[in-house]
């Protein structure tokens, strides 16, 4: 069964969990993982609904505020789509569109094997090969801020210090809307790559980014950005890296005891859409980032993932926090990168190393690394890896 599922960003996570357990029973589930809007992005979504067997819709309180999601439910009403709306954060049903709001939802909001049950219970009382009207209903205009316009001029070779004025004006004119966010930082990381950015531009643009919130604070536009943007802990901005913080690369053996994390203690993963993304290549880049917060850094092989760490700096600093490290594990699932944040005992690249479990960041906060670097640091990495993707994936 071809499932179509309509969500807010917010309830992504959940909708990962939904997905991942329709799909072990042989269902196909497509959720939109791009974050560009414009028509050709339009376009594959209202295909997808005029291909899904059912249409499933999220309720939450995010997708009530969705642009999005009223013209998906319109569209999948005209072309006869079978509904069904599953109830992932408790939100107040009379919000939805009629045509949601008057079907029996599922409560998926626990989370739990019975929320599965009745998730598959629910499937197999839908109707089946519904076929599409004829003629098709004409389709929805695409919903929300276009910004083809933006995506266009950042394509131009070259842009004068006016052209890039006028079109931070232009994306900046998007912030208002949390939904769009996303979208406005993808547009400013792009813009702050340029090789032409002018320097008032890019601080401006580094300003912008902080305003967004901690998902967007100081993306760099490459490995020279990442270091000269980094904030030591005393606050001055491009320190040199340290003669003493070389970087190697640890080949591990896999029968050694494993380093043990507190017991249920969370790991942070994120996921991005990287088809053919270089994982070493993108461990070169944090490694970078590494050297410019004055960390020591390696990479280390582990079982079809990469792992790059970074401890305290120097002979002083590696004797206060020798055994932890901030670690970032990288993967590759089918077209998704996959990074965990967390992390873990320092590996030894001698016979004795061993990769071990990342346990939360920070459980430990060694004492010369201080607490407001520690906070920042999951945030600052996965600014480096965001900022990298399109330069370390295939085309």
């Amino acid at each position: 069964m071809k499932i179509f599922v309509s969500y807010a960003r917010q309830d992504a996570a959940t909708i990962r969990e939904i997905r991942d357990a329709l799909t072990r029973l042989g269902h196909e589930v497509w959720m939109d993982r791009e974050l560009r809007g414009g028509q050709q992005w339009w376009d594959v979504i209202l295909e997808r609904i005029r291909s899904c067997d059912v249409f499933m819709f999220a309720l939450s309180p995010d997708s009530a505020k969705s642009k999005a999601c009223p013209s998906e439910i319109a569209y999948a009403v005209d072309t006869d789509r079978p509904l069904m709306p599953v109830m992932v954060r408790a939100a107040d049903v009379r919000v939805f569109p009629k045509a949601i709001s008057d079907i029996q939802f599922v409560d998926y909001t626990a989370g739990d094997v019975n929320s599965v049950v009745d998730l598959i219970s629910a499937l197999g009382r839908l109707r089946s090969s519904v076929e599409l009207p004829t003629p098709l209903p004409p389709p929805p205009p695409a919903p929300g801020i276009v910004f083809e316009s933006a995506l266009s001029k950042l394509s131009a070779e070259s842009l004068t210090f006016k052209e890039q004025a006028s079109l931070l004006t232009e994306i900046r004119a998007s912030t208002g809307d949390e939904e769009d966010t996303p979208v406005v930082m993808q547009l400013l990381n792009e813009f702050r790559r340029r090789p032409d950015i002018a320097e008032a531009i890019g601080r401006d643009i580094d300003r912008l980014l902080r305003e967004l919130g901690p998902a967007g604070a100081a993306p760099p536009s490459d490995a020279a950005a990442a270091e000269n943007e980094a904030t030591a802990d005393d606050g001055t901005r491009g320190a040199q890296p340290s003669p003493e913080t070389p970087s190697v690369v640890a080949n591990v053996d896999e029968g050694a005891p494993q380093v043990k994390p507190d017991a249920g203690a969370p790991v942070q993963e994120h996921r991005f859409v990287a088809p053919g993304v270089d994982l070493h290549a993108l461990a070169g880049r944090l490694q970078n980032f590494f050297t410019a917060e004055k960390m020591e850094s390696q990479v280390v092989e582990d079982s079809g993932a990469v792992l790059v760490q970074g401890r305290s700096g120097g002979k002083f600093g590696r004797a206060v926090g020798a055994g932890v490290a901030f670690s970032v594990r990288m993967m590759v699932e089918g077209e998704e990168l996959v990074v965990e944040l967390g992390q873990m005992e320092w590996a030894d690249k001698g016979a004795a190393a061993a990769v071990g479990l990342l346990v939360f960041w920070p459980a430990i906060i060694p004492a010369i690394i201080g607490g407001a670097k520690q906070k920042a640091l999951p945030n600052k990495a996965l600014r480096v890896i965001e900022a990298a993707i399109p330069d370390v994936t295939s085309p």
